[in-house]
Formats: C-alpha cells, sequence, structure tokens
C-alpha cells in the first residue's frame, strides 16, 4: 500500500475516456467487508442447524479478514472488478455494472492499470487493445 499511486489514470472504460483514481485504506475496508458478507451469505444457504449457522455467523464477524484472504480475492475477476469500480469513483456505475462491462479479455488491460495504482508495477502499463 506504501508504494500506491497518488496520481489518476485515465483508460478506456465502457466506450469512453475514464479516470481511474487511488485506491484508498476505505477500498480496502469495503473490499473486507464484501468478503465477510460473502462468508455469510455461504453459510446462511449451506448451513441448516440453526444453532451452527449462528455461531458460524458470530465466529465470522469476529474475525479478522487478512491479507492473504483479501490477495486471493484481487486475484478473482469479482477482485478486478471490484477495485476498478472503486478506482472510477463513478456514482452512476453499481459494482454489477462494471461488472457486466468487463469481459475476460479486457482483465490484463485493467489489471495493469490496477497494479500501478496499488505500487505493484511502477512502469508504464503494455500497450493492450482495448
Amino acid at each position: 500500500m506504501e508504494k500506491a499511486t497518488a496520481t489518476p489514470i485515465e483508460v478506456n472504460f465502457d466506450g469512453k475516456k475514464r479516470v481511474l483514481h487511488p485506491i484508498t485504506i476505505n477500498d480496502f475496508a469495503i473490499l473486507k467487508q464484501s468478503i465477510r458478507n460473502e462468508k455469510i451469505a455461504y453459510i446462511e444457504d449451506n448451513i441448516k442447524d440453526d444453532k451452527m449457522k449462528l455461531e458460524l455467523i458470530r465466529e465470522t464477524l469476529n474475525k479478522e479478514i487478512n491479507d492473504i484472504e483479501v490477495g486471493e480475492k484481487l486475484s478473482t475477476t469479482d477482485g478486478i472488478c471490484f477495485l476498478l469500480w472503486r478506482a472510477l469513483r463513478d456514482d452512476s456505475y453499481t459494482m454489477e455494472q462494471v461488472k457486466d462491462k468487463v469481459q475476460p479479455k479486457d482483465l490484463e488491460y485493467y489489471s495493469q492499470f490496477l497494479g500501478i495504482l496499488l505500487g505493484h508495477d511502477e512502469k508504464k502499463p503494455k500497450k493492450v487493445v482495448k
């Protein structure tokens, strides 16, 4: 996080030039809450015993989401789309709308820019046809 850039980056998204803004600590807090909510939804959908369900939900609420879980999430299409949505800072898009607009072939294109915003790649992104 300490290498993350504070400089917005211009990208093509949804047929227009858009600005990706720096990823913030708040964005990661929202991502962690999203991971926690997914875990709770899984428990609610798959555990039939009410006492067991309640105990597992309580454990999930009290357990910190660690960096490994965040990294695993960020390596998925959902994780990339989540960061893209947060970096767009455009209230006219929901997370689901961003996910619907990102095609599998676009993931490398957006990942390059998100990597720069996160400080993982300090050089300019390769040219990817978009």
